[in-house]
């Protein structure tokens, strides 16, 4: 059994920008945003990240090592990897660790999602010694999918056939937002996070094609990537006219309880 621990916030705006925990190539890459609200949203969402791993592991935010080297190219803007404490050992996709004094630091996989102003971190400790699956999440507002040709480019033809029978392909109006079905839309957004969650999950991100990602289902289901299965679970988003989803790697449905927690002040 996997146990997420899912941290939102709904207003990054409200919560001020401290970089101090923040790795130099982080602040870089706030530095090169262009807009200062987005500058001020990266660095309060990369904080929370901090904040939601040393609740989870009951440790000072500020002593969770981070590293962010991309598997493809090797700079900094990679998904977000848990390397261990100040002063200590560990990580993620390991089996764990074990600081200066001999605790055992144990494995960790994280994920963020930012979406018009709100924020969604989910986090997966393993036991000490167990070796923890890789983790996605993603979190959308719905005008995130209300554009012309969203279900060609997005969806398989299962996903499309999904759909409510009165949804029509937003690329069959000039303007989509003004004919957006509500219920359609909500079932779009709910697809496309699914999708998103796999592909970090599987560590693709949008690299990879998102119709070859099928998440037809409820609320959950399985997906398989390159031959490795994937769980997918719907969750709760921070606020109306959001969707958002979690994914793990190796994994049943049913073996994964999603727990909403709360971030500190």
């Amino acid at each position: 059994m996997w146990r997420v621990a899912l941290y939102s916030e709904p207003v990054l705006d409200a919560r001020p920008a401290d970089p101090r925990w923040l790795t130099s190539g982080e602040v870089l890459r706030a530095e090169r945003l262009v807009h200062a609200v987005d500058r001020h949203r990266f660095v309060v969402s990369h904080t929370l990240l901090r904040l939601a791993v040393g609740e989870s592991l009951g440790v000072p935010p500020g002593s969770v090592l981070f590293d962010f080297t991309c598997e493809r190219c090797g700079e900094q803007h990679g998904r977000p990897r848990v390397v261990g404490g100040a002063g200590g050992a560990g990580g993620s996709g390991g089996a764990g660790g074990a600081d200066a004094g001999g605790a055992v630091w144990p494995s960790v996989s994280v994920s963020l999602s930012r979406s018009s102003g709100a924020a969604l971190i989910a986090v997966l400790v393993a036991q000490p010694g167990e070796r923890v699956p890789s983790l996605g999440v993603d979190l959308e507002h719905f005008d995130a999918v209300v554009f012309a040709g969203f279900d060609g480019v997005a969806l398989s033809a299962a996903e499309r056939r999904s759909l409510p029978a009165a949804a029509a392909d937003p690329s069959a109006a000039a303007d989509p937002s003004a004919t957006a079905d509500p219920s359609a839309t909500a079932a779009r957004a709910a697809l496309w996070v699914r999708k998103e969650a796999v592909a970090k999950a599987f560590g693709s991100g949008l690299r990879r094609d998102p119709r070859e990602i099928e998440v037809v289902g409820r609320a959950s289901g399985r997906t398989v990537v390159h031959g490795q299965p994937f769980a997918w679970l719907d969750v709760e988003s921070p606020e109306p006219g959001f969707a958002a989803a979690v994914a793990v790697a190796d994994a049943r449905p049913e073996a994964v309880v999603v727990e909403f927690r709360s971030l500190p002040a």
